[in-house]
């Protein structure tokens, strides 16, 4: 994806105007829960609990280096 398109698509995901946006050299960071649809099947609370923590973590990363979490 080219930065513009990115710049458009974070737009409107998080209804933030272009100069909210961070600007220059990006990082992307795209994380996956291994096995997570079976873990789902075997007990949802357990795997509803992990993904919530799993956000919390990457959200305090996110913020203290300036970042925007984008899309979950």
């Amino acid at each position: 994806m080219r930065f513009a398109d990115w710049h458009v698509c974070a737009q409107h995901e998080l209804g933030m105007a272009m100069a909210d946006l961070p600007s220059g050299t990006v990082t992307f960071l795209f994380t996956d829960n291994e096995g997570s649809t079976a873990r789902w099947e075997w007990d949802r609370q357990a795997m509803a609990a992990a993904v919530q923590r799993h956000l919390a973590l990457l959200d305090t990363a996110i913020q203290e280096h300036g970042g925007v979490h984008v899309k979950t």
